[in-house]
Formats: C-alpha cells, structure tokens, sequence
C-alpha cells in the first residue's frame, strides 16, 4: 500500500545541538542501539523534497520518527531507514536531508540540528520487494556526531529526488520498538517543518550511536541587556575539557567573540557566562565551541537574540575618521522609513548622495563613504528620515 503523506520522527533523547569535529580521545566510545524498528513490508510513505506523484501542496515531504534514548549521555552517529524510488525503481540522485525538532505538543517543534544535501553513507538492495517497489537500506552518516539532552525530539528525514518525472523516495513502514520507540510518526504535507500532521503508523528505522559525550551541555541561552548580549551556559559533566569559544553569525561566516576557561574533567555542574558588547541592532545568533586540551572540537548551539533601536533610531560614528579613500557608519531606525544621507564640504555644498531608501525597523544599514573623487578637507554626512534628523563630521586626508 502506498500512501501519500510527508513523514518525520520523534525521539526522547540525551544530547545538545554539538557537533564533534575531531574524534574524541577520551573517554572511549562504545557503539550502542538507540532505537531499532526493522521494516515489515506493510506500507510505504512518500518523503521527497520534489514529490512529483504527491499532488499540489505536497511536494515537498518530510520523514519523522520517536525515539527514547538510554539514561547515559550519547551520541547520534548514523541513521538507518528502509525504502525505495517509485514509480519505476530508478534513483537518479543521492540527496538527503536530517532535521533534528524538539517536541511541541506532540509535533515537531523548533529546530536545532540540520545536516543538508549530503550523500548517503551506503544505498544497498535487500532484495525485497514491497508493493512492486525494490526495497533498499539506506545508511546516513551523522558528521559530526550528535548530542542532545534529556528531552523529547523529532528526527526529520526526506531524500531529494528532483522534479521533472523522476522517481521518489518512498519510506517504509516497520515494527516498533517496544523499549524506545513511540506509536505513530508525524507527516508534513507541504515543506518540511509547516504543517504537521500525526500519522497511526511506525517507521522503519534504526538509530545508532555512542555512550558518551566528553561536555554535556545541559543548557545554552542568550540574554540582552541594551546593546549587549549576555551568554549564559551550564555543563552536567566535562571530561578533558579546555574551555570554550563564543562564536556570533555575522553574514555566512562565525566570528569568535572570546575565549571562556573550561574545569577539565568533573562530574559536577558547572556555570559559564560570557558577555558581547555593542553588537548591533538586528537579530544575531551566537554558539560555543567546545575545545579539549588534545585539540579535538565540538559545537554546541545556536541561540538567537534581537537587539532593538533604542529611541526612535541609532547611528554610529564613521569609521575610519579620517579616512582615505573609504569609510563606513551603520544606521538603525525603530520603525519603517524612507532615509536619505548626504555628504556636504564646509560651504555646504553637497558632494555626494550615500544612501536614499528605506530602512527597515530593527536592521542594521551600512552606509559607505567613498572619497576617491573628493579633496582632502572636511565634510558633514547629514542623515534623514522621517522621524530624525542627525550629521557627523568627517575629515578625508590622502
């Protein structure tokens, strides 16, 4: 039987959001079973991100499954799942997706851990045949491993076959697993993550791991006071561990903000915080990497905090003052709204136009000076909007 839903699972589970770029040396890691559902030629489920049998609104599909965890921390290595390409048996890609939820109400909830477009570790037939459709063990190589914490989570899962008449990925259904599995799993019918659906069927899949974690991070928030950022974080157990990097998102890359000292190895909680300054209007987000003193790695993460415009708006100072030939200032505004920055000579004349557009409420706007063209001397940059009005003075030396 084939049915026409998207497909996503759930776990309880011991874990944060890291991921361990290095090998851990110590402790030694011991492979463990978190959840075993072996497939039982029941059913099978579409979970494909470009579904061309699905029908309008549910082209896009997405896998998830329940999971209850052992009590001892552990990581996430690989997953398991069983399936196969309808129509005609043909897998023209090898394009998966893995989208770790945590539980709201009994649905996938808000997401902390993505591992996108990646190939699959191994695409082995069984032999079986299931409703006219071979079926095959897909194994998914989770890199860096995963940890999360006591908790209740939901592992979405799709493959990607492309549109334009190729065949999609199909899940199979399987047999629960009365020690750690849930009943049923939970379907999405348009894009992953947007509308949830609980489906009364179990998933075939199989999750493996490792029974320790050197640094369980047990929480990780992010605080604002003005226009700073506080980072609070709190660990249950570290083992070899050296301290911590505080990482903030800034464009496609993460800058280091500082440097936090670790307690090596304990088996007592402890407490870190870790305070940005002046971080800019607009909504941030910042991790931790998580280093051990023989050099090996993990993330831990991400949180997001806004800072807001304070009053009715916020401009910097230009930046290099003096300056040759460029210079740069940001501009805030609390609310939407048409901008204009001009730069003027000592007898106010304006030379050149910065910046004329909008401005949208709570974002950061960089505005660039350039004075290739200008003589050396000083200027005034006048700045307005519809609820302000401000200038800065500039000196251009070359």
């Amino acid at each position: 039987m084939l049915q026409r839903f998207s497909l996503s699972l759930l776990v309880i589970a011991l874990a944060t959001l890291p991921a361990k770029a290095q090998t851990q040396l110590a402790p030694a890691l011991a492979p463990v079973v978190l959840l075993d559902q072996p497939p039982n030629q029941v059913s099978l489920f579409f979970s494909d991100a470009s579904c061309d049998f699905c029908g309008p609104g549910s082209e896009v599909i997405a896998a998830n499954f329940v999971q209850v965890l052992p009590v001892a921390p552990t990581g996430i290595t690989e997953i398991i799942i069983w399936g196969g390409w309808f129509l005609f048996n043909t897998q023209t890609t090898d394009d998966w997706t893995v989208i770790i939820h945590t539980d709201a109400g009994g649905l996938p909830g808000g997401v902390f851990y993505t591992q996108a477009n990646f190939a699959a570790t191994s695409i082995v037939s069984t032999g079986v045949v299931v409703g006219g459709i071979d079926e095959y063990m897909v194994t998914l190589d989770i890199s860096p491993d995963l940890a999360t914490p006591p908790g209740t989570y939901w592992v979405e899962i799709y493959h990607d076959s492309g549109f334009g008449g190729t065949d999609d990925w199909v899940w199979e259904t399987g047999t629960l697993d009365a020690a750690n599995g849930i009943p049923g799993f939970a379907s999405a019918s348009e894009a992953p993550g947007v509308i949830w659906g609980p489906v009364n069927f179990d998933i075939a899949i199989k999750i493996n791991g490792d029974d320790a974690v050197p640094v369980e991070l047990i929480s990780f928030n992010a605080t604002v006071n003005g226009t700073d950022v506080v980072l609070n974080w709190e660990t249950s157990s570290e083992t070899n561990n050296a301290g911590f990097e505080t990482q903030m998102l800034v464009g496609e890359n993460w800058d280091v903000l500082g440097w936090v000292e670790g307690h090596g190895t304990t088996t007592e909680a402890q407490s870190y915080s870790y305070t940005a300054e002046n971080i800019g209007v607009g909504t941030h987000a910042f991790r931790l990497k998580q280093i051990d003193f023989d050099g090996a790695f993990e993330y831990h993460g991400e949180v997001e905090a806004t800072i807001e415009t304070p009053g009715t708006y916020l401009i910097s100072n230009a930046y290099p003052n003096p300056f040759n030939p460029q210079s740069q200032f940001t501009l805030a505004v609390a609310s939407n709204q048409h901008v204009t920055a001009e730069l003027y000579n000592v007898l106010g004349q304006r030379v050149a136009t910065l910046f004329d557009g909008t401005v949208e409420a709570n974002s950061t706007q960089v505005v660039g000076i350039d004075g290739s063209a200008l003589a050396s001397g000083a200027y005034i940059v006048r700045v307005a909007g519809e609820t302000f009005a401000d200038a800065l003075n500039v000196t251009l030396l070359k």
